[in-house]
């Protein structure tokens, strides 16, 4: 019995007295008044075999029903919550498996029909779940940044099917990006100073339809128009090259070992052509050299770096003397005729004549 059910019992028991007495004596006794918070009657008073109490508290403004009663609104019933109210849900709320309708025109709902999916359900495509501060956290894993607004974190998996803009950039943390379906592809950056491009099978191919690749922040020689290399630095390769069409090496090619294969013309392109004079060293500037003078002289060669290899031309009218002297090892004197040739071969403290042609 609750407090309010007692009340009436005390104030019934004292009517019944005093109504005796005013029988018994023929004295009316004024009775009290009852009291002032009903004990509910008609349906909720039916119910009375669930033998849980229902009453009003604070003067009317509360509805309580006590531990394990409960209130059914049936079909067609209607629970409205006025604007301006409050509502407490403090002991949670089960909807058993209904959709909770979030807006007036009941388009967007939040329903958990399945037992292990929760579907958010907007009105239109256009429709957006806008988290205005705060941030998304998925998983109990331990965010390695702060969550400090607008971000999200994800313990496990993010698939998309669709395209993923990175406007920020994306760090994968060492892990690596997966690249096809099967998850054999990767990139990553495991090492500090390396990022490994995996394929999966010796036969796959890094392919760049459209543009081309340029390695370094130098100025290339040439244009880059479309499936074009440049390196600013070193390009190495430990096998086969085959380049069908134009190599620029500004700074030399090295065969560290191996044949350099020619298919058609090995082109070389002549240095700007060099004026010796006489008992003055000249400066040998690339492959194919063309000298001449204003008269006959015999100049000298400057040493050149090691492995070089030259062809002096001698373009000019007048005849040129290399002497077979010093740093300078020929099988004779070179008396170099107009378009005679003179073929040297540098090992790093002399030249050492190839062969000569006198044309």
């Amino acid at each position: 019995m609750n407090s309010n059910q007692k009340q009436w019992l005390a104030w019934g028991v004292v009517a019944v007295v005093l109504a005796a007495l005013a029988i018994g004596l023929g004295v009316a006794y004024p009775v009290p008044p009852a009291p002032s918070i009903p004990v509910l009657s008609g349906e909720l008073g039916a119910q009375s075999a669930y033998f849980t109490p229902v009453y009003v508290e604070h003067g009317g403004k509360k509805l309580v029903v006590g531990s394990g009663g409960e209130i059914e609104v049936q079909s067609g019933g209607t629970i409205d919550i006025q604007s301006g109210a409050t509502t407490d849900f403090s002991g949670g709320v089960d909807l058993d498996g209904a959709a909770l309708t979030l807006d007036a025109a009941g388009g967007d709902t939040l329903q958990s029909a399945a037992a292990t999916t929760v579907t958010l359900s907007l009105s239109a495509a256009t429709d957006k779940l806008n988290v205005v501060t705060g941030n998304i956290k998925v998983g109990n894993g331990i965010n390695g940044t702060t969550l400090n607004g607008e971000d999200v974190y994800i313990e496990g998996t993010l698939e998309v099917d669709g395209v993923a803009y990175l406007d920020g950039g994306g760090d994968l943390n060492g892990t690596s990006l997966v690249l096809d379906a099967a998850g054999a592809d990767t990139l990553q950056s495991a090492a500090a100073t390396t990022t490994t491009l995996n394929l999966s099978a010796a036969g796959d191919i890094f392919y760049i339809p459209t543009g081309s690749v340029k390695m370094g922040a130098g100025i290339p020689g040439s244009t880059l128009n479309g499936g074009d290399l440049y390196v600013q630095g070193t390009f190495e390769s430990d096998s086969t090259a085959n380049i069908a069409g134009l190599l620029t090496a500004g700074a030399g090619v090295t065969l560290s070992d191996g044949d350099l294969a020619v298919a058609d013309y090995l082109n070389i392109t002549a240095q700007s052509g060099i004026v010796v004079t006489n008992g003055a060293a000249f400066t040998i500037t690339g492959t194919t050299q063309p000298i001449s003078a204003a008269g006959e002289v015999t100049p000298t060669l400057t040493m050149g770096s090691a492995n070089q290899y030259v062809v002096l031309i001698n373009t000019g009218a007048n005849e040129i003397n290399i002497e077979d002297t010093g740093n300078q090892v020929l099988s004779a004197v070179w008396e170099g005729g107009q378009y005679d040739v003179l073929v040297l071969w540098c090992d790093g403290t002399r030249w050492i004549e190839i062969s000569r042609s006198n044309n």
